[in-house]
């Protein structure tokens, strides 16, 4: 019983980081391929790039670890390698998460106040020091997560695919974990939920200013403010799950618990893939001509099929 279990799960687990692969990499390519035809990356694409190349290397780690549980049982040290991985890995998408609604509220918004006025003028230019810097706090959030650990827990169970190893805190080591947690997620989240109120106020003043002025909702501007807001509330949504989870399996050494937040975890980049696709136009055409073009293939194949079905002569 507990093998099938074990079976179940990890195909679930493959299921789940393949699929959050592969939406990172799309999203990857697309952005390369009309950089190479020169079409350039704006401020928002180079955030989406850097975002889904960390989402990629989260459900490669993830699957990696997978595998060596079925592979390598005793293989701790490399669990635990691929555990800091992870760990960055998600640090990061978190700190790019507040970037990109940042660059959302500072862009979008109307600000009257002279530092953000100046700012929407200047942060196009300033946007690639500032994905550069953005890198400096998870790689040291990360190693002092990994240092301040006593070691690593390795789940007792006979199933080898769910033989995990955790980190483990003890004394002020337990401190030390929260406060990197609470500035690498309460803060992001913070960041996410005040840019995501303040676009939500805008768009309702912007509506009930077009429905008094125009007697319209409709138009470009509130078009985008209503796909920013979109984009952001589910990027709230999903960064609060994220968090939690990231908490909950690096604190926890309940052997049940960890099934169920690595089951919600492995989904968020795949989850993260598609808000950032129905979120962006140059994205969301990009799939929809895929779509189109395995729909036409699909359609004229049926056809070819039809009609040489019905040239040839009865018996």
């Amino acid at each position: 019983m507990e093998f099938m279990f074990s079976s179940v799960l990890t195909i679930i687990y493959l299921v789940e980081n393949i699929a959050g692969l592969v939406c990172s990499v799309f999203i990857i390519s697309v952005n390369c391929y009309c950089y190479i035809k020169g079409q350039g990356l704006n401020p928002i694409d180079q955030i989406i790039v850097c975002l889904t190349f960390y989402d990629a290397i989260f459900s490669g780690s993830n699957g990696a670890s997978i595998l060596c549980s079925v592979l390598l049982p005793n293989a701790t040290s490399v669990d635990k390698i691929l555990s800091c991985i992870s760990i960055f890995s998600v640090l990061s998408c978190a700190w790019f998460n507040a970037c990109l609604c940042c660059y959302f509220f500072v862009k979008i918004c109307d600000h009257k106040l002279g530092f953000l006025a100046q700012l929407k003028r200047n942060i196009d230019p300033l946007m690639p020091r500032i994905i550069l810097a953005i890198h400096f706090l998870p790689i040291a959030s990360t190693l002092v997560t990994s240092l301040s650990s006593n070691g690593v827990y390795t789940a007792n169970t006979t199933a080898p695919a769910l033989q995990k190893s955790f980190f483990t805190y003890s004394g002020e080591n337990v401190s030390i974990a929260f406060a990197l947690m609470f500035i690498n997620c309460g803060i992001p989240t913070l960041i996410v939920t005040v840019t995501t109120a303040h676009i939500i106020v805008s768009l309702c003043k912007h509506t009930r200013h077009m429905q008094e002025n125009v007697g319209d909702a409709g138009g470009p501007n509130l078009k985008v403010l209503r796909r920013a807001a979109y984009t952001m509330i589910c990027l709230l949504i999903f960064y609060i799950i994220a968090c939690a989870v990231l908490i909950i399996v690096l604190l926890s050494q309940d052997q049940r618990v960890h099934y169920i937040n690595y089951l919600m975890g492995y989904a968020l980049p795949s989850a993260e893939g598609a808000i950032l696709i129905l979120g962006n136009n140059r994205l969301r055409g990009a799939c929809l001509h895929i779509l189109h073009k395995y729909r036409a293939k699909s359609n004229h194949g049926g056809e070819g099929v039809s009609t040489t079905g019905a040239s040839q002569p009865a018996s």
